[in-house]
C-alpha cells in the first residue's frame, strides 16, 4: 500500500473548461499487390494510448469479417500457437473493395509505452478468389509518429493460426487510437510554485496526487487492488486526495521545494474500476 506521508504539495482547486477527448491513427499503405487472409505485425506506443478501431484493406465489397488478436511481447516466434493470443474482438462490415479501406470497429486496447504488442488481423470470412486480405509485398517497414510505431511483419494463411507464415508481407490498413486515461500536465518552476492541470477523469470521484523521485511499475493495494503505477518506490508517496469536480477537470497549485524537484507525479482515481493519468516529470 502506498503509504501516507507528509505533504509537499499545497494545492488549492480551480475550474477548467471541458475538453473532448482527441483521437488519431497511424495508416501504412492502401496501395496493395497481393493478399490471403491475415497479417501480423508489432506495434511499440511511444505513451500509453487505447486502440480504438482499425481500418483493413479487403478485395471485395460484400460483408466480411474481421478478427484482431493481441498479445504483448510481439508476434515472432507465436504465428501458430493460438493460446499465447488474445482475441481483442470481432466485427462484420461492409466490404470497401480493394485499396480503399473498411473500417473496423474494434477497439479498447490500452496499450502502454515501452512495451511491443503483437497484433494479428485475421479475416474470418476469407474465401479463394473471392475475399482476401490485401497487403504489400516486400521487405519489413517501419511506419511512426510521435505516438506509435508500427513494424511490418508477415502475411497469414486460413484459417487462423494455420499454415507457414509468408514473410515480409506488410500489412495494409490503419490503427486509430486516443487518450486511454485520466491527463495530467504540469506548468512552472521548480522549486516553487507549479501548476498541476487534470482532465478526462470520472468527474465527482476521489482522486491522489502520488509522487516518487524514480519511474517504475508499482502496484497498488487497496482501494485499487493490481492497479499499476508508472511510478518507482523511491520517496513514494501519497501526496494528498482531492475531488476530480463535475467536469472531471480542474487545477492544483502545487509548491514543491529543491529536493523534490526532477520528480515524477501521477494521479489515481478511486473507482471501479480505478484509473490512473500519464506520468509527468517536474522539472529539475
Amino acid at each position: 500500500m502506498i503509504r501516507q506521508a507528509t505533504a509537499f504539495l499545497v494545492l488549492v482547486l480551480c475550474c477548467a473548461s471541458p475538453a473532448l477527448a482527441q483521437h488519431w491513427c497511424l495508416t501504412t499503405s492502401f496501395e496493395s499487390n497481393s493478399g490471403w487472409a491475415g497479417n501480423m505485425f508489432d506495434i511499440e506506443p511511444k505513451r500509453d494510448l487505447d486502440l480504438t478501431r482499425w481500418q483493413i484493406n479487403t478485395s471485395g465489397t460484400d460483408l466480411v469479417t474481421v478478427e484482431i488478436y493481441w498479445r504483448e511481447g510481439g508476434y515472432l516466434g507465436y504465428e501458430n500457437d493460438p493460446s499465447a493470443w488474445t482475441l481483442l474482438g470481432s466485427a462484420t462490415t461492409q466490404g470497401q473493395g480493394r485499396d480503399y479501406p473498411t473500417s473496423i470497429n474494434v477497439g479498447d486496447l490500452i496499450v502502454y509505452e515501452g512495451r511491443t504488442y503483437g497484433i494479428y488481423v485475421h479475416l474470418a470470412s476469407y474465401s479463394v478468389g473471392v475475399r482476401q486480405l490485401r497487403w504489400v509485398g516486400g521487405e519489413p517497414t517501419v511506419f511512426e509518429n510521435d505516438d506509435l510505431k508500427l513494424t511490418t511483419g508477415v502475411g497469414m494463411r486460413f484459417p487462423a493460426f494455420s499454415g507457414e507464415p509468408f514473410e515480409n508481407e506488410m500489412w495494409s490498413g490503419t490503427v486509430c487510437y486516443e487518450d486511454p486515461r485520466p491527463h495530467i500536465e504540469v506548468d512552472g518552476f521548480c522549486p516553487g510554485r507549479l501548476a498541476l492541470t487534470w482532465d478526462r477523469c470520472a468527474p465527482d470521484r476521489w482522486a491522489g496526487v502520488c509522487y516518487a523521485r524514480n519511474r517504475g511499475r508499482y502496484i497498488v493495494l487497496e482501494p485499487c487492488w493490481g492497479v499499476e503505477l508508472g511510478l518507482g518506490t523511491d520517496h513514494l508517496q501519497l501526496v494528498r486526495t482531492f475531488d476530480t469536480g463535475p467536469e472531471g477537470q480542474g487545477r492544483l497549485f502545487i509548491r514543491v521545494p529543491p529536493e523534490e524537484c526532477g520528480g515524477y507525479v501521477q494521479i489515481i482515481v478511486i473507482g471501479s474500476p480505478c484509473e490512473t493519468s500519464n506520468v509527468v516529470q517536474l522539472p529539475q
